[in-house]
């Protein structure tokens, strides 16, 4: 399991409030990357085997990308964004 996660070192409480607890489901029979890009200072990679669930912390702006390989050998990309994949925290 590869996890890469780099934040900013010094958070305001209101940037620390704007975190959202994440979980993306790999529904396909493929190995799949997901990625997270779209947030100045902030970077999230991780491979997701087939059936895995991920849980992760992100900014609620965030955009997940998730990468696969088609059938005919292309690479797909696929955009949701992190808001639509919150849990409630147990």
């Amino acid at each position: 399991m590869v996890i890469i996660l780099d934040t900013a070192t010094s958070k305001t409480s209101s940037e620390i409030q704007q975190q959202i607890f994440c979980c993306y489901h790999n529904v396909t029979n493929q190995i799949q990357i997901i990625k997270i890009e779209n947030i100045d200072n902030w970077y999230l990679e991780h491979i997701t085997f087939p059936g895995e669930r991920f849980l992760f912390e992100a900014p609620f702006q965030a955009e997940l990308q998730v990468y696969q390989n088609t059938s005919d050998g292309k690479i797909s990309c696929q955009s949701i964004q992190c808001d639509r994949l919150q849990v409630e925290a147990l």
